[in-house]
């Protein structure tokens, strides 16, 4: 009971933080009530969401993925590519989704096979995918510009449900939902808690540390390549750095949603309450108009006090969400 009671506390702090973050712009700056906002700021939080499940789902089990924005990046870059080529919805998904769990799987590989430091292997990674993408981006611009436009794509990110939600943000809800029963339900959840918590001792007890690891990057690499072709879509239109700098949002969000950088526990709801924290900060500093760096310097100042409020919480208030059967 105390493990629950603290783990409610903790996550009543950050939802406190982010009820602040909504609350001082919403009377302040005038605009940010608007629906057109409104509409932009889920949509971003959605695209941002996915990448965070993701990297809660690799950090639980000891790991951490650097590539995620670049997979974001050109697994948008190859959809518009087969977009210009005149392939429809079905081979675009097939293919992103394919890079992801491609690159995915190269990243499990090099941790779990090769032994490399999952910082290490999956920083390569960025750079590799990044270059990947301007080398796509040698297809006419235009071209490419005009072939994402009025697809299934555009629909998924910026049209309307019945409940006026753009389809995206359904989709990381999900995702969430989905991964955080895959978690907390069943045993998958259990031994990636086990391998992230201690590795050694998971593998003496027989958990199958290798697979569960390449699981964990492989699923993160198809998230983050929904998030790029939702953004192209959104966008209507690529460019090869897009997603660049999003690993480190992501990476960022999950911590301070809750998640442990050693591995062995995870906070699905922490870190989409840091993402939605996340993605009211950067938009109510971009209405106010300030320049790109003073954006930056606000933004991180905002993340900052984020984590240190949810870290005055009292230190039995902030638990590991181990599974315990």
């Amino acid at each position: 009971m105390g493990r629950g009671r603290g783990a409610l506390s903790w996550q009543a702090w950050l939802a406190i933080v982010v009820a602040l973050v909504v609350l001082v712009p919403a009377v302040t700056i005038e605009g940010f009530r608007h629906p057109l906002t409104v509409f932009v700021l889920i949509r971003a939080f959605a695209l941002l969401g996915m990448l965070g499940v993701g990297q809660s789902l690799v950090m639980a089990a000891g790991g951490i993925d650097l590539s995620l924005g670049s997979t974001f990046g050109i697994s948008a870059m190859i959809m518009a590519w087969l977009h210009h080529l005149g392939y429809g919805f079905e081979v675009t998904l097939f293919a992103g989704l394919g890079a992801g769990s491609a690159i995915g799987l190269i990243n499990g590989l090099l941790v779990t096979k090769l032994r490399f430091m999952p910082f290490i292997a999956t920083f390569a990674m960025l750079a590799i995918i990044r270059a990947g993408a301007y080398l796509i981006h040698y297809v006419p611009l235009e071209m490419i510009m005009l072939s994402v436009r009025g697809t299934a794509w555009t629909y998924l990110a910026s049209g309307h449900s019945p409940l006026w939600l753009p389809p995206c943000f359904l989709i990381v809800i999900g995702l969430a939902v989905g991964v955080w029963w895959l978690l907390s339900r069943t045993r998958f959840g259990l031994w990636a808690y086990a391998t992230g918590g201690n590795l050694n001792a998971a593998r003496a007890a027989g958990v199958p540390v290798d697979g569960i690891r390449i699981l964990t990057y492989v699923v993160a690499g198809l998230l983050a390549a929904v998030a790029g072709m939702l953004n192209a879509g959104a966008l209507e239109g690529v460019r090869p750095y897009f997603g660049a700098g999003m690993e480190l949002m992501s990476l960022a969000a999950v911590i301070i949603g809750g998640t442990s950088l050693t591995g062995g526990s995870a906070s699905i709801l922490g870190t989409m309450l840091a993402v939605m924290l996340f993605t009211l900060a950067d938009r109510g500093i971009a209405i106010i108009g300030l320049a790109p760096h003073s954006q930056e310097i606000a933004l991180g100042l905002i993340v900052l006090s984020a984590l240190v409020v949810t870290r005055l919480v009292p230190a039995g208030a902030v638990s590991k969400r181990r599974l315990i059967r």
